[in-house]
């Protein structure tokens, strides 16, 4: 499953799980036309987890398309996350929380992929991962070394965010 956190909630957070507050936050939905009245109401919409994946692929859209410009630019903001992604029950069915029955689902990181760059057009993917040993490798075209977690935590203009749900 992939979990897109949008332009809007990058750039009013400092990090993943404040920009999942953003993403999960109720909104409202001025305009909206209801079917059965036939009329512009008030609406409000909330997104929840119905099902955790065993993979969570969190994927920062950093790439904007400027109507008035008629040009995509990039978010450059950083963004924080960790080692352990910690998915609050407040973004949780109603099923869903019966189900966990007060468990707090986790998850660990094991992929990161970062794109250098200003624009769509140039920039330089690179990506680190972690292998089933716990040992983070690093991945730069044909350059491939060994990362500690800590410099993982720093990559730059993180893109996609993998994650593997922590058994409890």
């Amino acid at each position: 499953r992939q979990m897109c956190i949008r332009d809007r909630d990058i750039s009013q957070s400092d990090s993943i799980p404040k920009a999942m507050q953003f993403f999960f936050r109720q909104e409202e939905l001025s305009d909206y036309f209801d079917e059965v009245t036939k009329t512009r109401v008030k609406a409000e919409h909330k997104q929840l987890i119905e099902r955790l994946p065993s993979i969570l692929v969190v994927h920062l859209k950093r790439f904007i398309y400027s109507r008035t410009k008629g040009v995509i630019h990039k978010l450059q903001a950083s963004v924080a996350y960790g080692e352990v992604l910690v998915i609050e029950e407040e973004f949780l069915s109603s099923r869903l929380k019966a189900q966990n029955k007060g468990k707090t689902p986790m998850y660990q990181l094991v992929g990161v992929i970062s794109h250098m760059g200003k624009t769509v057009q140039k920039g330089h993917y690179m990506c680190c991962t972690r292998d089933c040993n716990g040992k983070w490798e690093y991945y730069d075209d044909s350059k491939h070394h060994s990362i500690t977690l800590h410099n993982v935590l720093l990559m730059p203009e993180v893109y996609v965010l993998i994650y593997e749900q922590m058994k409890a």
